[in-house]
């Protein structure tokens, strides 16, 4: 249907410049008609003898009656640019909002993928939760018999440095999946939608500016 409206409105601008021009060059020749007859009347003004005052007024005559013309030629014209401009401003106001309806139809990719996001997201504090406790539990009821426990807390998972609450070479900031646990919860997806919301308010809100240009 876009194509289509598309292709109308594409023919009805090419009529309409067309129609445009012709009525422009009809007001170009009137108007040279008018400086001919001009010329001509004062010639006759300058004539030694001769009917020149049937002349002049038959001439005069012309002249009125084509200026008459050139009236209407100038108010066809400003007529024509006038719907021109409003056909334009239809178009371009029916071009937003078919840009705004295929823009809305991009959205749900967007906000399915953001679900996911957050579904995977709130997998990780629980899970992360279940790796602590078992790493934990690995070193409780340690025998004696064996060597401390304390001399291979290097082989615990937490000391993984991504998994560790300190980072080695950066100071006190935490390993960045415990950093991503610490952030948490996240609701991505309700931020998405909002954000997509207020992008579709904001485009429809915009005044599609009337053509100030046309000629």
């Amino acid at each position: 249907m876009a194509l289509i409206e598309t292709i109308k409105n594409t023919v009805r601008n090419v009529a309409a410049v067309g129609a445009l021009a012709t009525a422009r060059e009809a007001l170009a020749q009137t108007e040279r008609q008018i400086v001919d007859l001009e010329a001509k009347r004062e010639q006759k003004l300058t004539e030694a003898d001769g009917d020149y005052l049937s002349a002049v007024a038959a001439i005069d005559q012309q002249i009125v009656n084509l200026r008459a013309k050139s009236v209407v030629h100038r108010d066809r014209i400003a007529a024509m640019d006038i719907r021109r401009a409003n056909q334009e401003h239809a178009q371009r106001q029916q071009e937003r909002a078919a840009f705004i309806g295929e823009l809305k139809k991009t959205f749900p990719k967007r906000q399915a993928a953001a679900a996911r996001l957050d579904a995977a997201l709130k997998e990780i504090p629980e899970a992360f939760r279940d790796l602590e406790a078992a790493d934990k539990a690995i070193f409780v009821n340690w025998p004696e018999l064996l060597p401390p426990a304390d001399r291979y807390v290097y082989l615990r998972a937490m000391r993984i440095e991504p998994f560790s609450s300190t980072r080695k070479h950066r100071g006190l900031m935490a390993g960045f999946v415990r950093e991503l646990v610490n952030r948490g919860p996240y609701d991505f997806a309700a931020e998405i939608e909002k954000r997509g919301r207020e992008l579709i308010q904001e485009l429809e809100g915009i005044s599609v500016p009337e053509n100030e240009n046309a000629a």
